[in-house]
This record gives C-alpha cells, structure tokens and sequence, in this order.
C-alpha cells in the first residue's frame, strides 16, 4: 500500500499494489480501494487480514477476519483516511491476507 503526500490531489491506477494516490496537503481526506479475496483452494479456509508499515495507522479494513469456502470471493474495503496535518512524503504499508485451516 502507499500514498504519496504533495502539493496536488492525483490518482494512481496501477493493479500491481493498493494504491492511494497523491493526496493534497492539509486536506482531510477518505480513499477507499477494493480488494478481493479468493480461496483457490478445495477446502474451506479462515482468513486474516493485517496491515503493517508507517501506512497501516491510517487504515480501516471492513472486515479482517472470514471463512471463505472452496472457490468462493469476498471483497474487503480498504479505507484510509488522512488528516490535513500528515508531512509531504510518499507513505508505505503492508496488507497481508493468511489463509488457514479452518477448526
């Protein structure tokens, strides 16, 4: 995860990662990215949902933990709220989903 903190509001389209964007200093501002969740797996599994990083104290899951059965999604919103007194610099976090045994 990342967002970048400058003098202009911007958006960043890549899949590769959740990206934020660049959100204009001294605004207080909300972004919400997607992310679904798929169990490829033939059983059903317990997932967990953590962040880390400078970025994770910024960050509001909508749900961390679940059970996915076998072949099924679940989207999960990533929300990360800013406040307008957040320094300029490009921010980094962590979102990590463990799929485990369920029992």
């Amino acid at each position: 995860m990342d967002v970048v903190i400058g003098n202009y509001t911007g958006i960043n389209l890549d899949t590769d990662a959740v990206h934020f964007g660049t959100i204009e200093k001294g605004k207080a501002t909300t972004r919400t990215r997607e992310v679904v969740i798929t169990n490829n797996h033939d059983k059903s599994k317990k997932i967990y949902i953590t962040t880390s990083g400078k970025l994770s104290k910024w960050v509001e899951l909508s749900e961390d933990s679940f059970i996915l059965s076998p072949q099924e999604n679940k989207s999960v919103q990533v929300m990360l709220k800013i406040n307008p007194e957040i320094d300029y610099g490009t921010y980094n976090g962590t979102l990590k989903a463990e799929f485990k045994e369920e029992g």
